[in-house]
């Protein structure tokens, strides 16, 4: 199966992100070493990642650097977050942790895009994300970003953050593609998600309604202790559900 992820911010005019996004951001990069002996610790332990469901192949093969994608009308570019190695990481848990029956039929190929409209924003994102990309890797380069994060970013993060009006009237957009066998037939599927202002409010509700399914649903939930993605700990709980209640679930489209 493959299932191709495509998101991007619909924010008001003058929209900026606080600078402890842009802060953290900074250091995980520069903690890739450290989390490189982890992940092979981690390995040792549990095994290696499985390669997922490859009944179609992989993925179509995308530039590494950007690409126009008429169904969005819309430049992508490679998402740079951690999101690919946390589906990869669910594929360890379902399969080698938890042992799930089945698991192998949650295991789609996977790649996920940040988009944008406009050519000029594509040059900044390509702009600024080559310079953080070169000096999130030195302490002097981690240094420069810090002190300076306006500047390395287009303006894009500040110490002020958005206003409440912006917030308000901000959102998380995102669009999956998804295809795979069903009955020997290949099936695909389009579906869409949105999110209130992801800095703020929307990181809030979900991690509501995170507490509020485990305290509620512990038993159903896959493990009842350690360390899980969410989708291989939440796969038999309601949150799926809780979420579309409060405006953020998935549709078909």
């Amino acid at each position: 199966a493959h299932v191709e992820m495509f998101h991007a911010i619909d924010a008001p005019e003058g929209y900026v992100g606080h600078v402890t996004t842009f802060q953290a951001a900074v250091h995980g990069f520069g903690s890739v070493r450290d989390l490189q002996k982890t992940r092979r610790e981690i390995e040792g332990v549990h095994g290696k990642i499985p390669k997922g469901s490859n009944a179609l192949g992989p993925l179509p093969k995308r530039s590494s650097l950007w690409f126009y994608d008429p169904r969005l009308r819309s430049y992508a570019v490679p998402f740079m977050g951690s999101d690919a190695s946390v589906v990869r990481s669910t594929r360890r848990a379902m399969s080698n942790i938890l042992k799930l029956p089945g698991a192998e039929k949650w295991m789609p190929q996977f790649g996920i895009y940040f988009t944008l409209r406009s050519r000029w924003s594509l040059f900044k994102l390509t702009l600024c994300g080559g310079c953080f990309q070169f000096l999130a890797t030195k302490s002097w380069g981690r240094s420069l970003l810090l002190r300076f994060p306006g500047f390395f970013t287009c303006g894009a993060f500040s110490e002020a953050g958005p206003s409440k009006q912006q917030m308000a009237n901000a959102k998380w957009l995102g669009t999956l593609y998804a295809s795979g066998l069903v009955g020997g037939r290949e099936k695909s599927v389009a579906l869409q998600s949105e999110l209130p202002d992801p800095g703020y409010i929307g990181t809030s509700l979900l991690f509501v309604l995170v507490a509020q399914t485990m305290l509620e649903e512990r038993g159903k939930l896959t493990s009842q202790g350690g360390v899980f993605t969410p989708a291989a700990i939440f796969k038999t709980s309601s949150l799926l559900d809780r979420m579309a209640a409060k405006g953020c679930g998935v549709t078909v489209v």
